[in-house]
C-alpha cells in the first residue's frame, strides 16, 4: 500500500518506476519462495537531485544523411510525440556527423547517397532551419555535433565549414549548444583516420574561440569528447583529453551500450551481470576525471541505449528492454551523472517511436520518468531472506 502513497512533487505516484527498480535489484539468484524486503525512508534527505533535463533524447546524423526520409520535420504528430519528452536536449550527432557538410544555399540534396562509401553528405540551410524549428516547437534545446574530420594538411581542424553553419545559425538567432566529433577514440576503426587527444583539445579551444565571436553563442555550451565507454585499461583517451580541455568544455560526454545488437539475446536483457556493466564504466570515467583534477566538470552520458549497432532487432524497442533502461536512469542519477541522452527518437531497432511516430513500448517508462522530473535520489536498504 505504501507504494501508492509515495508521490513526486507533481503528485504522480512513483509505484511503476519503483516496481521496475525492485525487479532489477532483486532478480539475481532469487527463487519465487524467497522473501525480499526493500526499505525506503521517505523522511531521509535526498543524496542527489537531477536536473529537469536529466533525461534527453538524440537524433542520429544518419537520419540527415538519408534525407530525413523517416523523419518528417513538419509532421504534427511527430512534434507532439517529441513534446512529451521535454524539457530536455535533442542531441543531433553520431558516427556520420563526422561526414556532414553544411551547404546553406543548396536547394536539393541526393536522398539516395550510399552512406557506406560517400566521403561526405550535405545538410542544407532549409533542412537545418526545419530541424531547429521542430525542436523549438517540441520544447527541446538542440546540441549539434560538428564534423571533426575536416582536417588541414598539418592535422589541425579545418573549421571553415563549421563556422559557415555557426554564422548561418547566428543570423537566424538559433539557440544551440555544441559538440565536436563523435567517438574520436575509434576514428581509426570507423574512418581509418586518427585525431589524438592533444590535437582534439586544441580543436575544442579553437571552436570555443569561434563561438565567442558571435553574440548568440558567447554563452553557449560546448561538450565533449563523446568517446565510447572506456575500460580500465583503455581510459587514456578520455582522461588525456579532459586534462587538456577541461577549461573549455562544460561537460565530459561519453557513450554507453551494454551489448552488440547483432548478437544480443533476450536473456541478456535480464542478466544481472550485464546490468552491473554501467556502474563499472561510470566509475572509470569519474576516476579518469579525478586523475587530472577535473572532478568538478559535470559528466554526461551523451548517447546511450541497450545495444550498439542500431540496437537488437525485436528486443531493444520492446518492454523487455525497459528494465535495463530504467536501471540505467537510476544508476546514473545515483552516481551523479547530470544528463542521460537516449538513442534515438526514430530509426533503427532502439527507436522510441515507430515509423508512424507511434510510441514503441520502450518509450513508456521514459514518459513516466519525465512526469517525475526532477528526481530526488534517496537511500534504500535491500535485504533478502532465503527460504530454508
Amino acid at each position: 500500500m505504501w507504494l501508492s502513497q509515495f508521490k513526486s512533487k507533481k503528485g504522480q505516484a512513483l509505484a511503476v518506476p519503483l516496481l521496475y527498480w525492485i525487479f532489477v535489484v532483486t532478480c539475481d539468484g532469487i527463487s519465487a519462495d524467497d522473501e525480499q524486503i526493500v526499505q525506503i525512508d521517505r523522511l531521509a534527505p535526498a543524496t542527489y537531485h537531477t536536473r529537469t533535463n536529466f533525461l534527453s533524447i538524440t537524433l542520429d546524423s544518419s537520419t540527415i544523411g538519408n534525407g530525413f526520409n523517416v523523419f518528417n520535420m513538419t509532421d504534427t504528430k511527430l512534434i507532439k510525440m517529441m513534446g512529451h519528452l521535454s524539457p530536455g536536449f535533442l542531441r543531433v550527432g553520431g558516427t556520420l556527423g563526422d561526414r556532414l557538410y553544411f551547404s546553406p544555399d543548396s536547394v536539393e540534396v541526393d536522398k539516395n547517397v550510399d552512406l557506406q562509401i560517400a566521403t561526405n553528405f550535405t545538410m542544407t540551410g532549409a533542412q537545418w532551419l526545419q530541424l531547429t524549428d521542430l525542436a523549438k516547437q517540441a520544447n527541446l534545446d538542440v546540441i549539434f555535433q560538428l564534423n571533426a574530420l575536416m582536417r588541414l594538411s598539418d592535422g589541425s581542424w579545418d573549421y571553415s565549414n563549421a563556422e559557415t553553419l555557426i554564422s548561418f545559425s547566428d543570423e537566424h538567432k538559433l539557440n544551440l549548444d555544441w559538440e565536436l566529433g563523435n567517438e574520436p577514440d575509434i576514428f581509426h576503426q570507423q574512418f581509418n583516420e586518427e585525431v589524438n587527444t592533444t590535437q582534439l583539445a586544441k580543436d575544442f579551444a579553437t571552436l570555443r574561440s569561434i563561438l565567442d565571436k558571435y553574440e548568440t553563442y558567447k554563452e553557449s555550451q560546448l561538450f565533449g569528447p563523446d568517446t565510447t565507454w572506456p575500460s580500465e585499461g583503455n581510459k587514456y583517451y578520455i582522461r588525456d583529453f579532459v586534462k587538456d580541455a577541461s577549461h573549455v568544455i562544460d561537460a565530459v560526454t561519453w557513450h554507453h551500450y551494454y551489448m552488440n545488437g547483432h548478437t544480443a539475446k533476450a536473456e541478456d536483457f535480464l542478466n544481472p551481470k550485464i546490468f552491473d556493466d554501467l556502474s563499472a564504466h561510470i566509475k572509470i570515467v569519474k576516476d579518469a576525471a579525478k586523475e587530472v583534477n577535473a572532478s568538478s566538470v559535470p559528466i554526461w552520458l551523451g548517447e546511450t541505449s541497450s545495444a550498439y549497432g542500431g540496437g537488437a532487432p525485436n528486443l531493444s524497442d520492446i518492454f523487455i528492454a525497459s528494465f535495463l533502461w530504467v536501471d540505467k536512469l537510476g544508476v546514473s542519477a545515483k552516481m551523479g551523472l547530470e544528463l542521460v541522452a537516449r538513442q534515438s527518437i526514430v530509426d533503427y531497432n532502439y527507436a522510441l517511436l515507430d515509423k508512424s511516430y507511434n510510441p514503441n513500448p520502450i518509450k513508456q517508462p521514459q514518459i513516466i520518468f519525465y512526469s517525475c522530473m526532477p528526481v530526488a535520489v534517496i537511500q534504500h536498504v535491500h535485504s533478502l531472506i532465503k527460504e530454508q
